[in-house]
């Protein structure tokens, strides 16, 4: 199931990101964010039940600064 989750969101990453690198349009770039962010967050879960946990809280981090940036970019 989190494999699901994991291309749903990297496909919604990859259609944004194409959209906008096409149109010219970087209005979209905060949504492609959070997806991608939620995408490191369905990885943070498939590592930690792996038992990897240095990859874990690597993916949490990223994903934290990655929501970071797309949630101030949505506030400005």
């Amino acid at each position: 199931m989190l494999l699901t989750f994991k291309v749903g969101f990297a496909i919604i990453t990859v259609v944004l990101a194409l959209y906008g690198l096409f149109t010219g349009n970087s209005q979209l770039m905060p949504w492609m964010f959070i997806s991608m962010a939620l995408m490191f967050l369905t990885k943070t879960i498939d590592e930690y039940m792996k038992d990897h946990t240095i990859s874990a809280i690597i993916c949490l981090i990223t994903s934290t600064i990655i929501l970071y940036v797309s949630f101030s970019t949505l506030l400005n």
